[in-house]
C-alpha cells in the first residue's frame, strides 16, 4: 500500500509530457486537469487496491487502542476494516451533518476529513478541493478545533502538508497566544529539518527509533502502549460495589466472573430473580453499571470488563446488535448466552436458536423465576464445557512460561486443528454422521483451509493475512525451521484466541 508521497510518484508516471509536479497534491491536480475527476479517483482506486486491501498489523495494533475518536485524513477503509474485525461496528464520519450522531456502537468514532473512496463527493484530494474545504466544510474546522483546545491531539504519520489544518493550527495559535493546544506527533526516525518543522508550528515530536524496521516498528509502539493503557486505566476508575471492585482490579479472566450486558431498564428484575441466586453459587455477576469509568475510557472500562468474564450474557433486540457482535470478538462465542426478545419473529428466532447458547426473555407474563432457572441451568453446562477448554490453553501456557515457544505454538495448533475438524464434521470418528459436510472442492484440508472455511462459516474473526502467518509458520516449524520469539508468542496467542472463539465439539 502506498503513502502520500509514493501515490504521488506512481499517479506523476501516468501524467502526459508537458505536466510536471513538485508534490504529491500538485501531481493529483495536474491529473485531473488532464483526464477529468473520475479518472483521478479510477487510478487512485486502482493505486490504493480498494477492492482487495486488507489491513496489515500495524493497522490491527492500532485498533486495538481504545480510542473514543479518531480523525484520519486517509481515503481508503482499512481503519474502518479493523475496527469491524475487534468491534463489529463503526460509526463512520464523512459529512458535517453527521458530525452530531451518537455513536451508537461500541467502539470509537471514525472522522475521515478528506472523505472517502465510496463517496467520491466528499473527497478532499487537489488544490482546488484543498482551497474550498475551509467554506465548504466550516464545521469540521469548528469540530476539529474545538476537539484540539479540549484535549490532547497525537498524530501520527501526518506531515502538516495539508493547508487546511494548517490553516486551523494557524487560528489556534493566533486565539489562544502563549496557551497553545497540547498536540504531538510520533514520527519514526525524523531528521532536524522534520523536527524543525513541526516544532515550528507548535508540534512536539515524540522520535520513536526505527531499529532498522521502518515504520513497522509502529506494531510493537501500539502493542505497548495497548499494554499500558490496560495496565494504568484501572486507576481511572472506580466502584461501589464489591464484584465492580474485583474486576477492576483482576487484569485477567477470573473464573466466577460473569458479566452481564442487559437492558438497564431490566437491571432491577435481573438484581431480582438472577444476581442474587448467582452469588449464593459462589459466582459474581457484573453490568457496566457496576463501574464509573473517567471522560476517554469507556472502550477502555468496557475491555477492563470483557477480560475479567469468564462468561458473558448478552440481551440483544436482533441477533446483528452491536453489543453481540463486539463481546464474541473480545471472549468467543463459547462464553456468550444470548437473551432474545421474547416476542421473536421465527425468521429471526431460528437465527438465534443457531448459536449453541441462546434464551428468550420472559414477557410481561411470563415467570422470571422460570427464565431464571433456565439461565442458570445453561451457565452451569457452559461453565462445564469451558472447564474443557481452559486445560487445554493453560497447558500451552505452561510450554510457553518454560520458554519452549516453537513446542507451545505447534501444540496450540494441533488443538486448533483438531477442534477445526470436529466443528465443520470433518473428524470421522469424532464427529455425527449429521454433523459431517463436504468440504468445498477448493479448499486444502490444510490448516489455511480450515481457518478458511470456518472464517466463511462465521465460526472465528480472522484476516486474509493472519491465515497466511499462521500457516507458513507451522509449515517452517514442522519442517525444522525455527522463528523469532516474539513472533511466535505473538501467533500462539492469536491461536488460543481463535480456539476461544470455537465451540468445544
Amino acid at each position: 500500500m502506498p503513502d502520500w508521497k509514493e501515490l504521488g510518484k506512481r499517479v506523476g508516471d501516468e501524467l502526459p509530457s508537458g505536466y510536471a509536479a513538485d508534490s504529491p497534491l500538485e501531481t493529483l491536480s495536474a491529473y485531473q486537469h488532464a483526464y477529468g475527476r473520475s479518472k483521478l479517483i479510477e487510478v487512485i482506486q486502482r493505486e490504493l487496491h480498494v477492492t482487495d486491501a486488507h489491513p496489515g498489523r500495524i493497522h490491527s495494533a492500532f485498533c486495538n487502542l481504545p480510542f473514543k475518536v479518531v480523525v484520519t485524513t486517509n481515503v481508503e477503509q482499512l481503519l474502518e476494516a479493523g475496527y469491524r474485525a475487534r468491534y463489529g461496528s463503526v460509526l463512520t464520519i464523512t459529512e458535517e451533518e453527521q458530525l452530531r450522531l451518537i455513536n451508537p456502537y461500541p467502539s470509537p468514532k471514525l472522522i475521515k476529513m478528506h472523505g472517502d473512496l465510496h463517496h467520491p463527493s466528499s473527497l478532499v484530494l487537489t488544490e482546488s478541493d484543498y482551497d474550498r474545504f475551509l467554506d465548504q466544510h466550516p464545521l469540521f474546522a469548528t469540530w476539529l478545533a474545538n476537539k484540539l483546545i479540549s484535549n490532547t491531539g497525537v498524530l501520527i504519520g501526518y506531515s502538516l502538508d495539508d493547508p487546511d489544518f494548517r490553516s486551523v493550527l494557524a487560528q489556534l495559535h493566533s486565539r489562544l497566544g502563549a496557551v497553545p493546544p497540547d498536540l504531538y506527533v510520533i514520527d519514526v526516525d525524523p531528521d532536524p529539518i522534520r523536527v524543525n518543522r513541526y516544532e515550528r508550528r507548535g508540534v512536539r515530536v515524540v522520535a520513536v527509533p526505527s531499529n532498522g524496521q521502518g515504520w513497522g516498528i509502529l506494531e510493537d509502539l501500539f502493542r505497548e502502549l495497548a499494554d499500558y493503557w490496560a495496565k494504568h486505566v484501572p486507576t481511572e476508575v472506580t466502584s461501589t460495589t464489591t464484584m465492580g471492585r474485583i474486576v477492576v482490579q483482576a487484569r485477567t479472566r477470573l473464573s466466577r466472573v460473569i458479566l452481564f450486558l442487559v437492558n438497564p431498564s431490566h437491571l432491577s428484575d435481573y438484581n431480582e430473580h438472577i444476581f442474587l441466586d448467582l452469588t449464593e453459587q459462589g459466582l459474581l455477576p457484573v453490568t457496566e453499571e457496576d463501574i464509573k469509568q473517567s471522560q476517554g475510557n469507556e472502550l477502555a472500562s468496557l475491555d477492563l470488563l470483557f477480560n475479567a468474564a469468564n462468561q458473558v450474557v448478552v440481551e440483544v433486540n436482533q441477533i446483528t446488535d452491536p453489543r453481540l457482535e463486539l463481546a464474541i470478538r473480545r471472549v468467543g462465542k463459547d462464553r456468550i448466552i444470548v437473551v432474545l426478545p421474547p416476542t421473536t419473529a421465527r425468521g429471526d428466532g431460528d437465527a438465534g436458536e443457531d448459536r449453541q447458547w441462546a434464551i428468550h426473555g420472559p414477557s410481561e407474563d411470563d415467570d422470571w423465576k422460570l427464565f431464571s432457572a433456565r439461565l442458570t441451568e445453561m451457565l452451569q453446562r457452559q461453565r462445564q464445557m469451558l472447564q474443557g477448554i481452559h486445560t487445554a490453553s493453560a497447558n500451552i501456557l505452561g510450554l510457553l512460561d518454560s520458554g519452549r515457544h516453537q513446542t507451545a505454538f505447534l501444540a496450540s495448533v494441533v488443538e486448533l486443528e483438531g477442534r477445526l475438524n470436529r466443528i465443520l464434521g470433518l473428524d470421522e470418528f469424532n464427529s455425527s454422521t449429521s454433523a459431517r459436510k463436504a468440504f468445498p472442492r477448493d479448499l486444502p484440508r490444510s490448516l489455511s483451509g480450515l481457518l478458511m472455511q470456518a472464517w466463511q462459516e462465521e465460526y472465528i474473526t480472522i484476516t486474509a493475512e493472519q491465515i497466511h502467518a499462521l500457516a507458513s509458520a507451522r509449515n517452517r516449524i514442522v519442517h525444522g525451521g525455527e522463528l523469532p520469539e516474539h513472533d511466535v508468542r505473538f501467533l500462539t496467542d492469536l491461536v488460543l484466541s481463535l480456539l476461544t472463539q470455537l465451540p468445544d465439539q
